[in-house]
């Protein structure tokens, strides 16, 4: 997808969110996988001045139901399916039971894994899918907003009490994504990016802000990275030339059990980790290697 393209689609969901009655101020959940609609969704719901709240792509009902619940969302937007290790995921089947249980829910797009396949019927007149909401929309430009305008909330685990809702501006969300990735991290138009994060947890949308607002390329990759084979993230480096891989200390953990030639046997000649500061072969960032960056999560 070209930016091009990115840019026409967002302003098409924005003008089809803006039909539907959502106007600044309103909450929009996602639940959503990796894929270009995701990206294209959360842009579209910020640049209408609506408040985006992100879901993991694996939640329950009950998950989901908490978080739009204590958001007083009234959207969500989601995908039929997805797959995870060879099983489908019946991503829409969640929303489906958790709509009764949210009151101030009016609408639910629904984005089709296959966009040539044919679409579920909608179970009432709530649902849209994706391609209706592009098609019934004017072009909406972005909403001039405040600089402290809510963008987007972001929920914490719950894994050891009751979820809590976090709140991200505009300008300050903007500023951080652009201070740790584009200056501390380095990250520029000429790199390929991929870290496997779902839009659920706070990296994704940091994608889907860092990699337009540098005009670099974002690779996005369904499912996860050992999966059909233990080294299917390090082929993605290699078939897709990534000069730019993000990790996590779970990732981490379980590319250490593989043995040496998982990685050996991929050609990787455009990735390689930097050395450690201080260290004898340690230079400035930018400087000596063509794969540029290794950029970890870390658990707060």
């Amino acid at each position: 997808m070209t930016y091009a393209e990115l840019a026409a689609t967002v302003s098409r969901a924005a003008g089809g969110l803006a039909s539907l009655g959502i106007r600044r101020g309103d909450v929009v959940g996602l639940f959503m996988h990796s894929v270009p609609e995701a990206i294209a969704a959360f842009l579209a719901v910020v640049s209408i001045g609506a408040i985006a709240l992100p879901m993991f792509s694996g939640f329950g009902v009950q998950a989901v139901v908490e978080r739009l619940t204590d958001a007083g969302a009234v959207a969500v937007i989601t995908a039929d399916r997805t797959w995870r290790r060879g099983k489908p995921i019946e991503m829409a089947a969640v929303i489906a039971a958790a709509v009764g249980e949210v009151p101030t829910l009016r609408h639910v797009v629904v984005v089709a894994r296959d966009p040539d396949g044919q679409e579920a019927e909608p179970a009432d007149d709530r649902w849209i899918s994706w391609r209706d909401l592009l098609g019934r929309g004017h072009l909406a430009p972005p909403a001039e907003l405040p600089a402290e305008a809510s963008a987007m909330l972001v929920y914490t685990s719950g894994t050891s009490g009751k979820p809590k809702g976090t709140v991200h501006s505009h300008c300050g969300f903007m500023t951080k994504v652009a201070l740790d990735f584009g200056l501390i991290l380095d990250l520029r138009p000429s790199d390929r990016l991929l870290w496997m994060s779902d839009l659920g947890w706070l990296i994704g949308p940091m994608l889907a802000v860092a990699v337009p607002l540098v005009g670099a390329t974002l690779l996005l990759a369904e499912g996860t990275p050992d999966f059909p084979e233990p080294g299917r993230i390090w082929r993605l480096v290699q078939n897709h030339k990534v000069s730019f891989l993000g990790v996590a200390p779970t990732l981490v953990r379980s590319l250490m059990q593989q043995p040496p030639e998982v990685v050996e046997a991929m050609t990787c000649h455009r990735y390689a980790s930097p050395p450690r500061p201080g260290s004898p072969g340690h230079r400035r960032p930018g400087h000596g290697s063509a794969a540029r960056s290794v950029a970890a999560a870390r658990r707060s």
